[in-house]
């Protein structure tokens, strides 16, 4: 003989089950804050990426290379087993710079999945988030490309405006700008390697977190883990498409180590 399930047990049933479709609701509506994946930043990182204020990484592929030795040293050491010392290298920088961020947040990756102590995944989940919002702030402040739509259309009101014997308003001086007559910077014709090269780190870095969330084995962490690999794929995606638009320039405007990093993905 079967008993029905207390009122009580019900209850308290339909209350998990409306917490778990809020939160997935929350996730839904922050993953599609955008298309283009720069600003569909997941609830538990958007705080952390709005208090954080870095400057656009303007270095060239050959300065990149050369920045990147203290990385690429951390990671020989990793596999010669000093691991320790390759933590000590990563938390260096990992609260200004991206990809230090990414390497504690593997060494914080591969030490939750050998112990699969919810503490660890925690760390884990929460240093990635952080390598995530760096990338963030970085693809945000970068100056952004030239749209040729865009560009044209701007060249002919500008043309317009002289023909008429109007000056260019842009020709003027403002209370931030150049003095009168000073053109402005053009801007770049594609992304800046510094863009292109947040945008591989922060895919890597999703990438990560939901292989880690898929060790909690709930639900939540299951759908969760299905919206940071859509977004990471997003990002590679739009990486793809822009390598594809540089043609022969792509060797001389995107440094060895991202390259590497898009063809991984």
């Amino acid at each position: 003989m079967t008993t029905s399930p207390a009122p009580a047990q019900l209850t308290t049933e339909a209350e998990d089950d409306a917490k778990l479709m809020r939160q997935l609701e929350e996730e839904l509506k922050n993953s599609a804050l955008d298309e283009d994946e720069e600003m569909s930043i997941s609830s538990s990182s958007s705080s952390s990426s709005a208090s954080i204020n870095l400057q656009a990484n303007m270095l060239t592929a050959a300065e990149q290379l050369l920045a990147d030795q203290g990385m690429l040293h951390g990671v020989q050491i990793f596999f010669e087993n000093q691991f320790f010392e390759a933590q000590r290298i990563f938390a260096s920088q990992e609260q200004v710079n991206p990809v230090y961020a990414l390497g504690s947040g593997a060494l914080a990756f591969m030490k939750a999945c050998m112990t699969f102590n919810e503490s660890d995944i925690q760390h884990a989940i929460k240093t990635l988030q952080q390598a995530e919002a760096l990338c963030n702030a970085q693809i945000q402040a970068a100056p952004k490309k030239t749209v040729p739509l865009m560009a044209s259309v701007s060249k002919l009101v500008s043309s317009g405006w002289s023909y008429f014997g109007y000056k260019d308003s842009s020709a003027k001086s403002s209370k931030h700008g150049s003095p009168a007559g000073t053109p402005a910077p053009p801007l770049p014709k594609h992304m800046t390697n510094g863009e292109i090269r947040a945008r591989v780190i922060r895919a890597e870095s999703l990438l990560l977190t939901s292989l880690i969330l898929l060790l909690q084995e709930s639900i939540m962490s299951y759908l969760k883990a299905g919206l940071n690999l859509r977004k990471g794929y997003k990002s590679y995606e739009n990486v793809w498409a822009e390598f594809k638009t540089m043609g022969n320039e792509l060797n001389t405007l995107v440094d060895n180590n991202t390259r590497g990093g898009v063809y991984f993905g």
